[in-house]
């Protein structure tokens, strides 16, 4: 089977030395296989976590997502290979997007750009084979972003060939995928994820009216500009460190305690694993010396934010995307998220991007912010009838973006 896709921002998949030269199958291979493993939760099957190895089970048995996606000794169902894209066109250093307020700010390297072809080959038939990456795949499409760096505003796409995908993702095959098992929250779960689409109209090229769209001191501006010019040249913006930057410095969220920062934003930093406090060899808050599998090397975001990019051939509409996960069971302990569960730290995040005065943020030449906001626990209340089945639907439906 041959997909095609469009890049809408920079897709980056994995490349030595911060060079992406190529895309690379393993890192296309990797969403798909998580995107896949959290839906699988969702619907209520029990999925091992890839990083632990304990799949096959006692009895031979293997979990639903290794079934299809492969573990030790047994093989992927599928093979995939990529024709890529092109690389943006520059490499020598990264293009730096320093917010107000920061030190070093986010360095964004060069990502691949234009259509790239997916050839889906089965090597093992199975029956859920083909949904086991059409469907992850249509969900990124809509709602999410593939490939790695997606915190930093890499990985939208649109899928331009098979065309009426969502005519293959029919009810009664993803049926198939119902399970009965109800488990600790711990792992990507699609019932703990949000999604936020942001849409908004621009005049002319509003981009040089965001104050933070500007080259750092000590940095040569026009080698600067011109790396900022090849984003310009692909019809995206690099908003996502713009836009992290003033989330993380919102009143909702800047007074937090440092190991819900940790938790939710990341962090460079070693943590305990119990608490997520930032620690080197003993950890004073949980009273004990740490073992190496005690402790974090880092944390990674769970907000990711887009890049922007136009929604229409005139180019005066634009969108960017916020998603991530919060799991339901928060880590030993951390207790809350700054006195909230999961849940109601989800509706602050909503409620504090519906009232932000992006236009403050974005420029005079922005104006019209349309928020569009999902996540099952909200649509539930909505929707008592319903459950996670129709919510999956609901999230496979289009909604404005279109590309070029």
């Amino acid at each position: 089977m041959d997909i095609e896709l469009q890049t809408l921002t920079p897709i980056w998949t994995g490349g030595v030395q911060s060079k992406e030269t190529r895309t690379h199958a393993t890192g296309i291979i990797g969403s798909l296989r998580w995107w896949y493993e959290a839906i699988l939760r969702g619907l209520g099957n029990k999925v091992c976590d890839p990083t632990k190895h304990v799949c096959p089970d006692k009895h031979g048995n293997h979990c639903p997502a290794c079934d299809i996606y492969g573990t030790t000794g047994w093989s992927r169902r599928f093979r995939i290979s990529v024709t890529h894209g092109n690389t943006m066109d520059y490499t020598r250093r990264n293009l730096n997007i320093l917010p107000q307020g920061r030190t070093n700010g986010w360095f964004l390297p060069a990502g691949m750009v234009g259509p790239i072809n997916l050839k889906m080959q089965h090597l093992h038939e199975h029956e859920l084979c083909q949904i086991a990456y059409l469907l992850p795949l249509r969900l990124m499409e809509n709602r999410g972003t593939i490939g790695a760096k997606t915190e930093h505003g890499y990985g939208a796409f649109k899928i331009t060939q098979p065309v009426n995908l969502n005519q293959t993702l029919t009810e009664a095959k993803i049926e198939k995928l119902l399970g009965n098992t109800d488990q600790q929250r711990k792992l990507p779960d699609l019932r703990d994820f949000f999604f936020i689409k942001i849409h908004f109209d621009t005049q002319g090229n509003w981009w040089d009216k965001v104050k933070d769209f500007a080259p750092p001191p000590k940095q040569n501006a026009t080698t600067w500009l011109s790396k900022f010019n090849e984003w310009v040249t692909h019809d995206c913006l690099p908003v996502s460190p713009v836009v992290r930057n003033a989330v993380r410095n919102h009143p909702t969220f800047n007074g937090l305690p440092w190991n819900v920062q940790n938790f939710f934003f990341g962090t460079k930093n070693s943590v305990c694993i119990y608490c997520f406090k930032q620690v080197k060899d003993y950890c004073k808050a949980c009273n004990k010396s740490l073992k190496k599998s005690e402790k974090l090397d880092g944390v990674a975001s769970k907000l990711r934010i887009s890049s922007a990019f136009p929604t229409n051939k005139a180019g005066d509409k634009w969108e960017f995307r916020i998603w991530g996960w919060i799991p339901q069971t928060l880590p030993e302990k951390m207790g809350s998220l700054g006195g909230k569960n999961s849940a109601d730290f989800v509706t602050s995040l909503k409620k504090t991007v519906e009232n932000f005065e992006w236009s403050d943020l974005l420029g005079d030449n922005t104006d019209n912010f349309d928020i569009k906001a999902k996540n099952y626990n909200s649509w539930l209340l909505e929707n008592e009838n319903k459950g996670i089945q129709e919510y999956l639907f609901e999230l496979l439906k289009s909604e404005v973006t279109d590309g070029q």
